[in-house]
């Protein structure tokens, strides 16, 4: 009895250390082509190796600290700092906890051994094949705002046992019979765009009852792109699905009539009556019909800047830009588009893209970073590193604002530009030299008003004394 009490013992404390060791871990994979050092433990002084490009280690769940990390790498606990973007330099996969099904929906689908392009091809499945789906990542894409659909790496178990990666634009179905019937169906999630050459609806391609377009119900007329969000093929011909929506319904204020219908339309087209656009293609198709003709060199700039954004080059507007630095002024300047498709009817969904450009000679520099326009926009360069801060705050001598706006303050960091966070709150008054931020305080007991001091350095602002006669 004794001797059992012992081992019941010791494997009570083994398997309680084990779980006491137990946490939640997310298999990643490191996408900064730089790498990252790997720490023994929070110190900056405890550096003891480099995570590489590709390499593979378990990212934890549960440490909550601000400034690190926990990983386990080669079986050993360690600590990286905490990244600004984790989707641009991490790929964390999260388990699926419930057996799914991904149907792929490529022409080509080649499942890799690495959740990269790259990587060793492990097996090529087509299209409508149906797999077990363990994991999936976060989206790929650069902009979390985009509509649709969001293209994303799988995990995927293969036939013969083997575990491998997919990039795919899906959905993951919770049965088997699920899956089939969307392979049966050919049906294909997108997020892409379509050219209407003949504005024939269908409210159900199963049931074939057609509605021919008519003026007021908002849908896009011949000539008009609308937002395709999946496609489904019958009897060898494809069928595009579209749901728009009014861009209003997001702003609706006590103004809006009571019989305002902000419901989204929801209608199927077929290939025959639409053409599809990929959003590259979307892009490509609209800087090519651009009513900005003085120089098509800037929009090809911007199109290789921006390949993943479906860019709307139809309206482009340059704003030059007033300057402390009168050498700046001729230099650079916001350039103003949109993302997504907004049709004749005001139905569709678009975004404001303003993005800094500098002009050297006839070569343009387009800079990451997309650049809110608060109705005036200033340059700056605080820091003195040779790129320029930006300011963009409410222009008060406009009438038509209808709603006050709290100023920006943007500063390159890392690639792109960044909002930095504003000292103060938003009613303060703020007014910017050649080198630093000026804040109109109001004392509390007596009353008088007063100029706070801020340098900024290294992406954030930091209080300066005031000298006396300052």
């Amino acid at each position: 009895m004794k001797s059992n009490f012992l081992i019941f013992l010791f494997l009570f404390s083994f398997f309680a250390s084990v779980l006491a060791d137990d946490e939640p871990l997310k298999k990643a994979y490191l996408l900064n082509v730089n790498g990252i050092s790997i720490y023994k433990s929070k110190e900056i002084n405890q550096k003891v190796g480099v995570l590489n490009y590709k390499d593979e280690f378990a990212i934890s769940q549960s440490d909550k600290d601000g400034a690190w990390t926990k990983i386990i790498t080669g079986n050993k606990k360690r600590f990286i700092r905490k990244v600004e973007s984790s989707r641009a330099e991490i790929l964390i996969f999260t388990n699926i906890l419930l057996k799914s099904y991904l149907v792929t929906k490529k022409i080509k689908n080649p499942i890799l051994e690495k959740p990269f392009s790259d990587a060793k091809v492990l097996s090529e499945l087509e299209q409508f094949s149906i797999l077990e789906a363990l994991a999936y990542s976060s989206p790929t894409d650069k902009s979390e705002d985009l509509p649709g659909y969001k293209e994303r790496w799988y995990e995927l178990l293969l036939a013969d046992g083997r575990k491998g990666y997919a990039k795919e634009i899906g959905a993951l179905y919770d049965s088997i019979e699920k899956a089939k019937l969307v392979a049966e169906k050919k049906q294909v999630e997108l997020s892409g765009y379509a050219l209407v050459t003949n504005p024939v609806y269908i409210k159900d391609i199963d049931n074939k009852e057609k509605e021919e377009i008519v003026g007021k119900n908002g849908l896009s007329k011949k000539g008009e792109f609308l937002y395709v969000n999946e496609s489904r093929e019958i009897k060898g011909v494809k069928y595009f699905y579209t749901v728009m929506s009014n861009p209003s319904r997001k702003y609706k204020m006590e103004a809006t009539p009571t019989d305002y219908d902000d419901i989204p339309l929801r209608a199927w087209i077929s290939e025959k009556d639409a053409k599809y656009f990929s959003p590259a293609e979307f892009s490509r198709y609209t800087l090519e019909n651009s009513t900005y003709k003085k120089d098509k060199l800037l929009l090809e700039e911007i199109f290789a800047q921006n390949d993943n954004l479906p860019l709307n080059f139809l309206n482009v507007y340059i704003k030059p830009l007033g300057s402390k630095n009168k050498n700046w002024e001729s230099k650079f300047f916001i350039a103003s588009l949109y993302t997504g498709y907004i049709n004749s009817s005001g139905f569709g969904d678009i975004e404001p893209l303003s993005l800094l450009v500098e002009k050297d000679k006839k070569n343009y520099k387009v800079y990451n970073g997309n650049i809110q326009n608060r109705g005036k926009i200033e340059f700056f360069d605080l820091d003195k590193d040779g790129t320029p801060e930006i300011f963009s705050s409410m222009d008060i001598q406009s009438m038509s604002r209808v709603a006050f706006t709290t100023p920006i303050f943007y500063a390159f960091i890392k690639g792109a530009y960044k909002e930095i966070p504003l000292p103060g709150n938003f009613l303060d008054s703020y007014e910017i030299d050649e080198s630093f931020l000026y804040i109109n305080k109001r004392d509390e007991n007596s009353k008088k008003v007063g100029k706070r001091k801020y340098k900024y350095l290294q992406g954030k602002f930091v209080e300066v004394e005031n000298k006396k006669g300052d």
